[in-house]
């Protein structure tokens, strides 16, 4: 049976749904949606998907370029999104534009979370048994997407079951690592090309402050780098929402 379920792209707090035939779980489904994150211009992917005037026209190719195949999820009931039907969505993902966040949900509830924007009312299983809507366990913000390796917040999706925790937890950006490679006030010299954990620094400052000039006088003093060094990073990792 395939691994059904849902992908969401909310903006201005409308939900655009769109149905995932199988290979929703993270291994797949979630780690094409967390890499869109890290590739995309957000800010442009909803117009791309829905490029009608009014949000009412789907494109099926810029879909398939963009997230795979997936589809508009049909209601089968007014106001009844698939992800509401945890009976057969086993997983959802819902790109939140408006805050910056991915939000990830898991299927097959036996008790409601409450405040769940997706409702709190049950549905009824072919054997009689009551599902309610999917459950959102945990919320990551863009900004720790882009800082973090894709394959850790797929472990970090993985680690999740059916009966997760009534509490959210929340993945913000990473405790940013200085290194300078030398002492400041005895005056040694920094390393004049950032290392790895250097570059994940700038990668996070970025996405707090694009404003390429600041940074780069900012982290010029900071790291002792060449200019056109710390440059040439912010212009391979500064992304814009």
């Amino acid at each position: 049976m395939s691994t059904r379920g849902s992908f969401i792209l909310r903006r201005q707090g409308t939900d655009k749904e769109l149905y995932i035939p199988s290979d929703a779980y993270p291994d797949w489904a979630g780690r094409r949606i967390v890499n869109l994150i890290k590739t995309t211009n957000l800010s442009t992917l909803y117009d791309l998907l829905y490029p009608g005037e009014d949000g009412s026209e789907f494109s099926a190719d810029a879909c398939e370029d963009a997230v795979g195949n997936m589809s508009p999820y049909e209601y089968r009931q007014m106001g009844n999104p698939f992800i509401a039907d945890s009976i057969m969505c086993e997983y959802a993902y819902a790109i939140d534009l408006d805050r910056k966040k991915l939000e990830y949900y898991i299927g097959w509830q036996k008790t409601p979370q409450g405040g769940n924007r997706y409702g709190t009312e049950p549905q009824k299983s072919a054997s009689g048994e009551e599902f309610y809507p999917c459950r959102l366990v945990a919320s990551f913000s863009f900004a720790y997407i882009r800082a973090t390796e894709t394959a850790a917040i797929v472990r970090q999706m993985k680690q999740y079951k059916r009966d997760a925790p009534a509490d959210v937890e929340v993945f913000e950006v990473p405790a940013i690592v200085l290194k300078t490679g030398g002492d400041a006030d005895s005056g040694e010299k920094a390393p004049e090309s950032p290392d790895r954990q250097i570059l994940g620094s700038i990668k996070a400052l970025l996405l707090f402050d694009p404003l390429g000039l600041e940074i780069t006088g900012a982290l010029t003093g900071l790291y002792a780098a060449p200019e056109d060094a710390i440059r040439e990073v912010i212009k391979r990792l500064t992304l814009s929402d």
